[in-house]
């Protein structure tokens, strides 16, 4: 089998999107789909490497760089400038980071052109987060063209931290979606918790409590009507425990989390070996 993977342009409607695909190039285009969502970093080196780890275990993968809507990303929010703003959170630490008196003290320490390249990235990126109903839309988009070349092929689709919101509100978006994964992402708004329409697993952490309030309401709400939204919470692991690059990395609740995802996806985009 040969592996394939690396970044192409893809098209939503008439506008041009950049994405990193991976796959078995024997069954690129035959074997289940899966659509990776991106935490609010953008498609990076990580993202890249879970790509193909889904395409190893048997995938084909599609993961949309949300940054490059349109074309390409803006200088603001390139690659190197992204990373820049990474390494310095980690510095200095999300809590710190996340604090604004904190933030401009940490700035004010900087060379000034480090402090504004910092700003004008983290500002753009960091955007991104009042866009969740658009790239709602991109993702379904995507989906549906898929979709259209084949109408018995399944597609899932798995998302971090930004992305995680994002494929729950596919899941309540009638969306095309056969079933979804949200690592640690925010519940979906309450007036669509109750359209739920394919399995939905939410994978969160346990010292995450901004993510987690909205677990029980979205809990109830897919309870009324029926639906498939199972839910494991990881004592003592941080929000963003899955990524191996960043310092809330736990190999424990990574290992476990893993394996739940891809028996999910086994269940409801593989082929039924249920008699074995």
């Amino acid at each position: 089998m040969e592996l394939k993977f690396g970044w192409e342009t893809v098209s939503i409607g008439e506008t041009p999107i950049q994405a990193f695909l991976s796959s078995y190039v024997q069954v690129q285009d035959t074997a289940p789909m899966v659509i990776l969502v991106q935490e609010v970093w953008g498609v990076n080196d990580h993202i890249e490497d879970v790509a193909i780890r889904f395409a190893k275990a048997g995938y084909s993968v599609v993961a949309p760089d949300l940054l490059s809507i349109g074309g390409v990303r803006a200088p603001e929010v390139s690659f190197a400038r992204v990373e820049e703003l990474k390494g310095v959170i980690d510095s200095v630490g999300f809590a710190v980071f996340g604090d604004s008196n904190k933030r401009r003290e940490t700035l004010e320490s900087m060379d000034p052109e480090l402090a504004e390249r910092i700003v004008q990235t983290q500002e753009m990126t960091f955007s991104q987060i009042a866009k969740k109903n658009e790239y709602v839309e991109t993702i379904k988009s995507i989906i549906k063209g898929y979709k259209s070349k084949s109408n018995s092929r399944k597609v899932g689709a798995v998302g971090f931290c930004m992305g995680g919101g994002i494929v729950s509100a596919l899941a309540c978006s009638d969306s095309e979606l056969d079933v979804g994964v949200s690592f640690y992402g925010g519940v979906p708004s309450e007036d669509i918790m109750g359209n739920i329409s394919c399995p939905l697993l939410g994978i969160y952490a346990g010292e995450d409590q901004a993510v987690n309030s909205g677990i029980e309401t979205f809990k109830k709400h897919v309870e009324a009507v029926n639906g498939d939204y199972r839910v494991v919470i990881y004592p003592g692991a941080q929000h963003g425990f899955h990524n191996d690059t960043r310092p809330a990395y736990s190999i424990d609740a990574s290992r476990d989390a893993w394996a739940r995802c891809l028996t999910m996806f086994s269940e409801f985009l593989g082929e039924d070996y249920s008699a074995l």
